[in-house]
């Protein structure tokens, strides 16, 4: 006779059987050869540690609080898992950018592959697979060649600019067409990027799912009690994977007709067919991740800073105003910013440089330790989480005066940009052999683009039902990376000529390929 098991029995039994794993680990001692004192935080609890010290939610300004307190390097513990707050750019250039061999690494975790993002390179773990990744990424993505996508940003600016006079909701411009060669117009692929998007944004939220503490438990059927979470874990999966694979096939299926345009996969597929065995098939797996990666980074960093950078005009019509000066004397009525205007246009840069500070996209990013270290004193112990407090090195008072201000002319003297003065992009966009490889097209995107919609539309408060203008003040939303709330604002050409210049732009029909790579 079969007896039926109550699956509330199995699920409890085994999550006391991880608990008590995890107990084990928590409490297990960490060797200490030196015997050098960890960094001063706040006293843990047993088992847990010092999780609930540290809010869900904005933890980054949590982590500044702490550094105030504690000092610039702060130790915490969670469930056994030894974590460093590095609240200066001192220590975060002393650890990650000067002892880089040893901070390379990025943490394992069991929430990674549930959310099918283990292709992002930002997330994967020092090795083979993320070498060859990255250097794919820089190689179309250095500073010399993104220059090469000058003549599509300027396009895609000007259908940008299009969509704002039907559309000022329309805060997107499309990646595609450098990555893959065309621009998809089918919603779903969009729903892709938007779901895959969602869910490093949410699924990486440490301690959003108690998988991500007891690993175990993502061997437990969805129809379990309590592990509905693997429902929204396997539409996640399914969004990351289509992001990842479709695009590139659709490429591929032209590249092989002989009818792909010139594009950063077409130019890896031809690498990849003149090489073939063995090596077509691993290099074509390294360029779905570095493809995927670069569009959806690509996608989310610019428009988290195109709509900071809304925000920013928004709230300060002061800085909108005064970019505008600049650009009517420079520019004048009859054309729009070019690259080549850049030099020229040092209030324009500033507010470049003012944005990307503001609120960085990225507040923290954790690296690990692949051996143990001494850092003035302390013990850093292998395999820590050191977490560069981002948000707290672009908020430092002792750098930017004034850090909760929208401010760009603090980077500025005589009308120029201000050597002395810390180009926050050294911060924001990571450190070492860890650092946003995308970093110099999304910096040129945002330039452009400020450029652009500044020297055409006037930004102006939403109307309320009283058809006054209503406050407004930009808010975060929660999740791992700094998004904005949802706003409405009013986008309205500045003149009939600065419409006329916007009309004028590019026919979105007309066909422009990446030059020869």
């Amino acid at each position: 006779m079969i007896v039926p098991l109550d699956t509330s029995l199995i699920f409890f039994t085994l999550l006391s059987l991880a608990l008590t794993i995890l107990w084990f680990y928590a409490n297990r001692k960490i060797p200490n050869p030196r015997n050098l004192p960890l960094p001063p935080g706040p006293t843990p609890l047993p088992i847990v540690g010092n999780i609930f010290d540290i809010p869900k939610d904005f933890p980054w300004l949590t982590y500044q609080s702490l550094s105030q307190k504690y000092g610039d390097v702060v130790h915490l513990r969670i469930m056994g898992q030894s974590i460093i707050i590095a609240s200066t750019s001192e220590v975060a250039i002393e650890l990650l950018e000067k002892r880089s061999a040893n901070y390379s690494d990025r943490a394992t975790s069991a929430i990674i592959p549930l959310l099918g993002c283990d292709w992002v390179v930002g997330l994967m773990p020092y090795g083979h697979r993320w070498r060859r990744t990255r250097q794919i990424i820089h190689q179309y993505f250095n500073r010399r060649t993104v220059e090469k996508y000058r003549e599509i940003q300027i396009r895609e600016t000007g259908r940008f600019l299009r969509d704002l006079l039907t559309d000022s909701d329309r805060f997107t411009i499309s990646s595609s067409l450098i990555m893959y060669g065309f621009e998809p117009q089918d919603d779903k692929y969009f729903f892709l990027l938007e779901k895959a998007s969602e869910s490093t944004a949410e699924g990486l939220v440490s301690g959003t799912f108690l998988v991500e503490f007891i690993p175990f438990l993502k061997y437990i059927p969805s129809w379990v009690p309590g592990a509905g979470f693997q429902k929204k874990f396997a539409e996640w999966r399914a969004a990351s994977a289509g992001l990842r694979d479709i695009p590139f096939g659709v490429a591929k299926e032209a590249f092989n007709a002989g009818t792909a345009s010139s594009c950063i996969e077409t130019a890896l597929l031809e690498k990849i067919s003149r090489n073939g065995g063995e090596y077509a098939v691993e290099e074509e797996e390294f360029a779905k991740d570095a493809l995927a990666t670069a569009h959806e980074g690509g996608a989310d960093t610019t428009f988290s800073l195109i709509h900071w950078f809304f925000a920013a005009m928004l709230a300060h019509p002061e800085v909108q105003k005064k970019a505008q000066a600049e650009l009517d004397a420079v520019i004048g009525p009859r054309r729009l910013p070019t690259f080549s205007d850049r030099d020229s246009l040092s209030y324009i840069n500033a507010v470049v440089l003012e944005c990307l500070r503001w609120f960085p996209v990225i507040p923290v990013a954790p690296h690990r330790a692949t051996a143990d270290d001494e850092y003035n004193g302390y013990f850093i112990p292998k395999g820590s989480l050191v977490v560069p407090n981002i948000w707290a090195l672009a908020r430092d008072a002792s750098v930017y005066a004034e850090p909760e201000d929208f401010n760009p002319d603090r980077f500025l003297k005589d009308g120029k940009l201000d050597p002395d003065v810390a180009d926050p992009s050294t911060l924001v966009f990571g450190f070492g052999r860890r650092s946003c490889a995308g970093r110099h097209l999304a910096d040129a995107s945002l330039f452009i683009t400020a450029a652009s919609v500044l020297h055409v539309y006037e930004i102006s408060p939403h109307l309320d039902e009283m058809g006054r203008p209503a406050p407004f003040r930009p808010a975060m939303k929660p999740g791992a990376f700094l998004y904005l709330v949802p706003f409405k604002c009013r986008i309205k050409p500045r003149s009939e000529k600065a419409e006329k210049l916007v009309l004028a732009t590019m026919d979105p029909q007309e066909n422009l390929s990446v030059p020869a790579l």
